[in-house]
């Protein structure tokens, strides 16, 4: 049995390849949004991903480079699975770093095939015997199934070149308010140096799979994840009835949730962190973003969070650290947000050679556009 993972946006698309693959023996998970499909396969760590190409949040094409450079997914074969049928289309899917590509419709033994294929592929990469039983399933421990190895130059075809010029040339637009809400490991490399690979990749997936599975990911209006650190983008504007700061408080919420729910499990699950407990922090920034349309390897381009607000992130993470808060915002989102939370202690950081205002976040005063109490003990 395989662990594969669908992302399809269309509702009876989606039921069909998952009925399609249990049948056959599989370990499905489905998902029906790029953002959240990501977040899922890099805390699955699956056999095989079987995409669409165009999704929200993020499509096929970005879940697809976004799988390719990380060390724990480069070899994990991806399947598209799109509309476009042109030659041209099914050439560019392939040259950007696909498996195989399926137009839709397609016959359920088409899929099937073309499953069992790139599994025994995967099989046969990793040094795995093949059983024929189910179709293709590894029957080597489950721990080597974990274990990433390079793809061969020979099946990821090579990265399209982008000359400097057509960087510098490609548009960018400005938006003047954003809202960003960061959750990440803030002592990742202690954490790292005391468990091995698979059980880092199995705390990862104790923190991202919740914040994945809620809405607040749903509302977000773009998404950043590198390592352990996973940043949600909102925009200045309403949606889905909710404003930005509104949305991006529900956000705070999920991920503080998700911190308190992964570290009670990782001090019960590894001994070893009794040295070096599990550090989750959660910080609300607000300030103009920039975005900018970014060439992939594989070919294709992405639109990306660059500027002075993604920057704050990762420099406030660097410079706090003697601070022991939980969950902290800088001044500036704080006083945008309109009182939804309760704050605490306020101090001076270092962010280069700027000195930034930051407040710890004990809780929201209500539930954001309801006013209802909300049980925030978790933020303490």
């Amino acid at each position: 049995m395989a662990k594969i993972v669908v992302l399809e946006d269309d509702a009876s698309t989606r039921r069909l390849i998952t009925a399609v693959l249990k049948k056959s023996g599989h370990d499905v998970i489905d998902v029906d949004n790029g953002a959240e499909g990501l977040l899922i396969v890099l805390a699955e760590q699956p056999d095989l991903v079987i995409s669409d190409v165009e999704m929200p949040k993020l499509t096929g094409f970005e879940v697809l480079q976004n799988i390719r450079q990380e060390p724990e997914t480069a070899d994990t074969p991806v399947i598209l699975l799109t509309s476009l049928s042109s030659r041209a289309d099914m050439r560019k899917g392939m040259s950007q770093g696909a498996d195989d590509y399926i137009t839709k419709p397609f016959e359920p033994s088409e899929l099937i095939d073309s499953v069992h294929a790139q599994l025994a592929r995967l099989a046969v990469r990793r040094g795995q015997a093949i059983s024929a039983v189910q179709g293709f399933e590894a029957t080597a421990p489950a721990e080597l199934e974990l274990t990433a190895l390079p793809i061969s130059n020979l099946e990821t075809p090579e990265p399209v070149a982008i000359p400097a010029f057509a960087l510098a040339a490609l548009p960018s637009k400005r938006v003047g308010k954003a809202w960003a809400v960061n959750l990440c490991v803030l002592n990742q490399e202690s954490v790292q140096a005391l468990l091995p690979a698979k059980d880092w990749r199995l705390l990862l997936r104790q923190l991202f799979v919740p914040v994945s599975k809620d809405s607040a990911l749903r509302a977000a209006d773009y998404l950043d994840l590198d390592g352990s650190s996973l940043t949600l983008f909102f925009m200045d504007q309403m949606s889905e009835g909710r404003s930005g700061s509104e949305r991006a408080a529900l956000a705070v919420e999920a991920m503080v949730r998700s911190g308190a729910i992964c570290r009670q499990w990782a001090a019960a699950q590894f001994v070893q962190l009794s040295a070096a407990p599990v550090r989750v922090v959660v910080s609300l920034h607000m300030g103009p973003i920039e975005l900018l349309r970014k060439p992939l390897d594989f070919g294709g381009e992405r639109e990306m969070v660059v500027g002075a607000t993604a920057d704050l992130i990762a420099r406030v993470r660097e410079g706090e650290s003697p601070v022991m808060w939980r969950v902290l915002g800088t001044q500036a989102a704080v006083k945008a947000s309109q009182n939804i939370y309760r704050l605490g202690a306020q101090m001076e950081v270092s962010v280069g050679s700027q000195e930034v205002t930051v407040h710890a976040l004990l809780g929201l005063s209500g539930d954001p556009g309801t006013g209802e109490r909300v049980d925030a003990a978790h933020w303490i």
